[in-house]
């Protein structure tokens, strides 16, 4: 049944809208399909660290390929590989791509034999190639790769352990402002997505939401949960998490009338596979996702007034450990992005969260998103 939607309370993002407009190799109904393509990728692939001058670049069968030591047939790149290689010995992609397959072959070789150091490379077996495989990924040799298949598995781990019904979104309509839970799950409308380069997964709860007031005509102003994840194994982007609150999700799949959210990424560095497994872990605990956590969580923490005034929500954050000037921007933050002043426990977490954002250095953003989410758990 359709319902009444606001979008002119909360906020907006747009990240889930962003993924689901690229080109993207495979659209999935399901987690189940997802998951079952990215660990068939996963199986058929293999990576090695190699010397980058043992690589031999060669032109056969009309396609641009590459010798590579410890791989018993030879590999053609993507075009993401191909200018990652290009990056690791420091010539310039779309200047090869214009290049006549010769040059093309003479130019990477002396680039290649000339280089010092070592390299990870990723290649997946080829289905419909006797000749090559698939040159996947070239990345520095310490790169921490953490698998599609592993992430779509501990994402749906995660969301085993709340009692939710997570699904693919529903939509809104903007002429008569109503958000459709049911809407089928179509390739038009999926949110579960792969491609050569990476894999996104977002899911709502948008079925049992939680009544947190009434709107103008009276109907009940509803919000439901949202998760995402997404993962790059190629070196293309950081593993991402992120959670929403929100009323509804349009066509387009940007994410309307969010009362709080959180976001949190990993880079690939050596260490990933083990801050990963750490941070899903952190995902599975209830209270963060099930239908008595975090969104009664979120209601009371929306109603527990903090503040009176500005030096009252100041004071607030320098306990916290925060300095003066440092509460300012988080009270600052709060005014630009939720149009209104810190009040509320709410409004605090949602201005650590949007401080954190600015943070350049991964282990100062997790300080932040770490006492956001444990004033929110406080609530």
């Amino acid at each position: 049944m359709s319902r009444t939607v606001d979008v002119t309370r909360g906020v907006r993002d747009g990240r889930v809208s962003a993924m689901w407009s690229r080109q993207h190799d495979k659209r999935h109904l399901s987690l189940d399909s997802l998951y079952a393509d990215m660990r068939e990728k996963m199986v058929a692939s293999q990576d090695v660290v190699v010397e980058l001058s043992t690589i031999k670049p060669f032109y056969g069968d009309g396609e641009f390929m590459l010798d590579v030591p410890k791989y018993s047939k030879a590999l053609i790149p993507t075009h993401w590989s191909f200018s990652q290689l290009c990056k690791e010995i420091s010539v310039p992609a779309e200047f090869m791509r214009r290049l006549p397959p010769k040059l093309v072959v003479e130019n990477m070789s002396y680039a290649l034999s000339t280089s010092s150091g070592k390299a990870k490379v990723l290649a997946r077996k080829s289905d419909n190639n006797d000749v090559a495989d698939v040159f996947t990924a070239i990345t520095g040799p310490d790169y921490g790769r953490i698998w599609d298949a592993e992430m779509v598995f501990m994402f749906v781990e995660a969301l085993k352990s709340s009692d939710r019904k997570w699904k693919v979104p529903g939509v809104l309509d903007w002429q008569t402002k109503q958000y459709d839970p049911w809407v089928p799950v179509t390739e038009e409308t999926t949110t579960l997505f792969s491609s050569d380069r990476s894999c996104f997964a977002f899911v709502v709860d948008d079925i049992d939401g939680i009544e947190i007031g009434k709107l103008a005509n009276g109907d009940p102003d509803i919000v439901f949960p949202g998760v995402y994840a997404s993962n790059s194994e190629v070196g293309e982007r950081k593993i991402e998490f992120g959670m929403y609150i929100s009323r509804a999700i349009c066509a387009n799949r940007t994410v309307w009338g969010i009362e709080w959210q959180t976001h949190f990424s990993i880079r690939h560095t050596k260490n990933a596979p083990a801050r990963f497994t750490n941070t899903v872990e952190a995902l599975k605990v209830p209270e963060t996702i099930d239908k008595d956590g975090i969104v009664m969580r979120f209601k009371a923490a929306k109603e527990l007034v903090i503040a009176k005034t500005d030096e009252d929500a100041h004071k607030f954050i320098v306990d916290l450990g925060y300095g003066i000037k440092e509460a300012k921007m988080i009270t600052s933050l709060v005014l630009v992005e939720e149009q209104r002043p810190l009040r509320t426990l709410l409004d605090a977490v949602n201005g650590i969260t949007a401080y954190a954002k600015g943070e350049t250095h991964v282990g100062e953003r997790f300080k932040h998103e770490l006492i956001a989410r444990k004033l929110m758990a406080s609530a």
